[in-house]
């Protein structure tokens, strides 16, 4: 059995194709709150981008509503689990909350 593997996914591959998410099998995402932060300033535009920033806040929404997207949520049946990881400061430096 192949070992299962996190994904950290950066903003532009959400802003090309929001359903993404669902292509990872039954590995794991992680979306750092940088990623949704720059995910939100697009949603306004009347473009593809626009129209795939909306769709994955979307997605996302209907994911909180099964749970905690900070503990974790299960994508779909047969897929991983997403995680939003935020961030704090420390002595000058980020770093990831875990």
């Amino acid at each position: 059995m192949a070992k299962k593997k996190i994904y950290v996914i950066d903003t532009s591959v959400y802003l090309t194709d929001a359903s993404c998410i669902y292509s990872f099998n039954n590995n794991d995402i992680v979306i750092p709150l940088k990623v949704l932060e720059e995910i939100d300033k697009h949603k306004k535009r009347q473009d593809g981008v626009g129209s795939n920033a909306r769709r994955i806040i979307r997605i996302l929404d209907e994911l909180r509503a099964k749970g905690n997207l900070q503990k974790g949520v299960r994508i779909d049946k047969g897929k991983g689990i997403l995680r939003v990881k935020g961030y704090h400061r420390k002595k000058g430096k980020i770093q990831v909350a875990r």
